[in-house]
């Protein structure tokens, strides 16, 4: 599967980066509760146009947006 030139740039943003316009949520969002950076919340993507998934989360010492499949 070949990943789209939108979630190309996807995988390069950080946390505060919106969604592209064909990043689709799957399930529920994980809020996580506590510790030294006082929570954090993870969101789950797929990409309707090449299937690519991303995790995307909001915590201090996280990544933004994580390539998960492709």
């Amino acid at each position: 599967m070949n990943i789209c030139d939108k979630c190309i740039k996807q995988a390069d943003k950080g946390r505060y980066a919106d969604p592209h316009s064909d990043l689709l949520t799957i399930g529920e969002r994980r809020v996580f509760r506590g510790g030294m950076t006082g929570g954090y919340e993870e969101q789950d993507y797929k990409c309707k146009a090449c299937g690519a998934e991303f995790t995307h989360s909001n915590g201090k010492n996280d990544y933004g947006w994580m390539l998960q499949k492709s």
